[in-house]
């Protein structure tokens, strides 16, 4: 009778099959049993551990080798892949530089941060240089301008390389504006030079020589009409008026005071005078800009402006343009007087290559 029993090596159990057939449970070859004597109960049955072993080696072996073979061809695949990547990465990466002077390019502009030391409080700093085929543009970081201040204009504007020739324009810029306005204190400063930077990768310096700096001022004038004809469409201008008034004063003047106004046939005329320094006035550089408004009546016209050289200046407009047909004879109209004013401070600012 074919015998119907067998060991499995992997699960160490005796499985019901024959020899040589694979375990139902993990799939090895079955091995063979020794029979009982007929009427005795034979010994647990044991293999032999050594032969089974070299059995399953004999039929191992080659598999793993060859499972092996693959493992390693994969290893060699993915090494090279990697390497491949390790290498051109390391080619492809800059060295790191924490040099001050140092800087990247972006298109024309390069970037730096040269500082120059403080003058009358003003420090300035350059940040980048975009040079193009024609045109130069400068940019600059001030920091510690006066409140309410911001830079007009570089004057004495140079760059040069680090033997002192310069690489825009044959002498300094003497004067260019320069963009942007001023935010407690900070202002990005940027300069456009019609002309192209010989060398941008040689620049050693930039040095300016002066700053203008620029603020607005704005005074205002409070104006009163009293006429009774302006009622009447056309207004008739004739004087004496007895019932027609004028007052004119100031209700925010720090630099300006109102010296004088005249009502006469429908014109108002207002003198007004400096104070203080003339060249920190609103009078002091040049014609201001002048708007008489009348909130009430909705009118808005800009008068005639005469200024003298001393910074008196005449203001005059009609009352026709303003408040013709008012229901009410008594106008209040605003007069706001602003312009302009700019101060030079001397440097020089050198911002170089550290």
């Amino acid at each position: 009778m074919a015998q119907r029993q067998a060991w499995c090596p992997r699960c160490d159990e005796v499985r019901q099959a024959r020899p040589g057939r694979p375990c139902p449970v993990c799939g090895s070859t079955l091995l063979g049993v020794p029979t009982q004597v007929a009427g005795r109960r034979g010994r647990a049955v044991r293999p032999d551990l050594r032969a089974t072993v070299g059995q399953a080696r004999g039929r191992l072996l080659p598999a793993a080798r060859a499972g092996l073979a693959g493992l390693a061809a994969v290893a060699l695949v993915a090494g090279t892949f990697l390497a491949g990547r390790v290498t051109r990465s390391a080619q492809a990466a800059p060295a790191a530089t924490t040099s001050t002077s140092a800087f990247d390019s972006e298109g024309g502009r390069q970037f730096y941060n040269w500082s120059s030391r403080a003058v009358d409080g003003i420090q300035l700093i350059l940040t980048s240089i975009d040079a193009g085929d024609r045109i130069t543009t400068v940019s600059l970081e001030a920091s510690g301008l006066p409140d309410a201040r911001s830079i007009a204009t570089l004057r004495g504007l140079s760059v040069t390389d680090a033997n002192g020739h310069r690489l825009l324009r044959s002498a300094p810029i003497p004067e260019v504006p320069a963009r942007g306005r001023a935010f407690s204190g900070q202002q990005t400063a940027e300069v456009t030079v019609e002309d192209r930077l010989t060398d941008k990768a040689a620049v050693d310096r930039v040095q300016v020589d002066a700053v203008t700096l620029a603020s607005q001022v704005e005074e205002q004038v409070a104006v009163t009409v009293v006429d009774p004809r302006l009622r009447q469409q056309p207004l008739h201008e004739t004087d004496p008026c007895p019932g027609c008034k004028l007052d004119a004063h100031c209700t925010s003047c720090d630099t300006m005071t109102v010296a004088g106004a005249s009502y006469h046939q429908g014109e108002v005329v207002l003198l007004l005078a400096p104070k203080g320094p003339v060249d920190r006035s609103v009078l002091g550089a040049g014609d201001p800009d002048v708007v008489v408004s009348n909130s009430g009546f909705g009118g808005e016209v800009q008068p005639a402006v005469d200024r003298s050289p001393g910074g008196v200046t005449a203001v005059q407009f009609a009352m026709t343009d303003l408040a013709l047909g008012s229901a009410n004879p008594r106008v209040e109209l605003q007069v706001i007087v602003s312009t302009e004013l700019h101060q030079t401070v001397n440097g020089p600012w050198r911002m170089q290559r550290r």
